[in-house]
């Protein structure tokens, strides 16, 4: 069931076959690594390909339309915990990925998958507000906190010309209502392909409003 999955993801998104290859050995270090390390939520591992991967690889379109024709522009995920999207989405092929995570152990997971898998990531063992030195083409964060807040951790990591992109649930409408209170910024929204309630939202030209 899982090489199906794999491969109709694969079809879906256009992986190649070393795509599929470094996401085949990351779900194998997940299983092996989820059994002393809390990655995942447990019961979400058996649905790996259906829910953590779609997640990711729905992303892709997105991420690209920001990267292709700037080979150079960088990517951030911020709280990435297991790597998800950051790390599936180099697997899957994206370059300059950082990937930014304070717990010590899910760091240390996402090393051994670069390591086992020769993807070139860069992994930041750190809290977010602790990178602030550092300016991102694109910023990412899936189910990390509410947009206002997001927004508050990723402005000082951005730069003017920088683009965001947030999976969000069933309170999107809720949260871009109360982040309109202290920021200004411009917003499309797609909708998820792995949750019938979420959205993606495709944020650019962000700023705090003034008073």
């Amino acid at each position: 069931m899982a090489a199906q999955e794999l491969m109709d993801l694969a079809d879906r998104f256009n992986l190649t076959t070393d795509a599929q290859d470094r996401l085949t050995t990351y779900h194998d270090l997940l299983a092996k690594w989820q059994k002393t390390v809390n990655l995942v939520g447990p019961r979400t591992l058996e649905h790996f390909w259906s829910r953590h991967m779609l997640d990711s690889l729905q992303l892709l379109e997105l991420v690209r339309k920001h990267t292709v024709e700037k080979p150079s522009a960088t990517v951030a995920d911020l709280g990435t915990g297991a790597g998800i999207p950051g790390i599936l989405l180099a697997l899957s092929g994206i370059e300059n990925m950082t990937l930014v995570e304070s717990d010590i152990r899910k760091a240390a997971f996402l090393r051994e998958v670069s390591r086992v898998t020769e993807t070139k990531v860069t992994i930041k063992n750190n809290r977010i507000e602790k990178i602030a030195d550092q300016k991102f083409d694109l910023i990412l964060a899936r189910a990390l906190a509410p947009l206002s807040k997001l927004f508050e951790l990723s402005f000082p990591i951005s730069h003017v010309n920088t683009n965001f992109i947030f999976p969000k649930g069933l309170k999107v409408d809720e949260e871009l209502n109360e982040s309109k209170t202290d920021w200004q910024f411009s917003c499309l929204s797609h909708k998820s392909l792995s949750d019938e309630t979420g959205s993606i939202l495709e944020i650019s030209d962000l700023q705090p409003k003034t008073r």
